[in-house]
């Protein structure tokens, strides 16, 4: 599996069961973990893999707040957010602007640690420094790009 990152709109309604979502279109094979980078606000939606009767769960919110603006407000930069793609069958997006937005994300095969998961515990969204292998993204990093470098190790690098 490559690091191809992928780009999708985010509709504007939540999802149903006339909805399909990205982990249909074939990218995902293999993969056990979604990294979603947001622009906008984006409500990420999950189709769980055991069927409860429920159907469709927020997963979480990216805020896509901007690295820049967040810590110029003291606030933390909350673009990313990874999914543990074991508990969901799909994934789907959900604009909260009012227009459909653009949302990249990209698939991983490595496995996703949540730290302190008690057994029997319900898994949270992790966000993308939680993945293994992917360096912490600083402020130094802003507009850098997510690559693999000589080595073969993911790395922050300038276009």
């Amino acid at each position: 599996m490559s690091m191809k990152l992928n780009k999708s709109n985010a509709g504007l309604t939540e999802p149903d069961n006339g909805s399909v979502g990205i982990l249909s279109e074939g990218d995902s094979a293999g993969a056990s973990a979604l990294i979603v980078v947001g622009f906008a606000e984006i409500e990420v939606w999950g189709e769980k893999s055991i069927n409860d009767g429920n159907g469709y769960w927020l997963i979480d919110t990216v805020q896509g707040n901007g690295f820049n603006d967040a810590v110029d407000q003291g606030m933390s930069p909350q673009d990313t957010l990874t999914v543990n793609l074991a508990d969901w069958v799909d994934i789907f997006f959900v604009s909260k602007s009012g227009q459909e937005e653009s949302v990249r994300y990209f698939f991983v095969e490595d496995a996703v640690i949540a730290p302190n998961i008690l057994p029997g515990h319900q898994t949270e969204a992790l966000k993308l420094e939680d993945v293994s292998d992917v360096p912490a993204f600083t402020q130094a990093d802003a507009g850098k790009i997510l690559s693999v470098n000589d080595q073969g190790n993911l790395a922050w690098i300038a276009r």
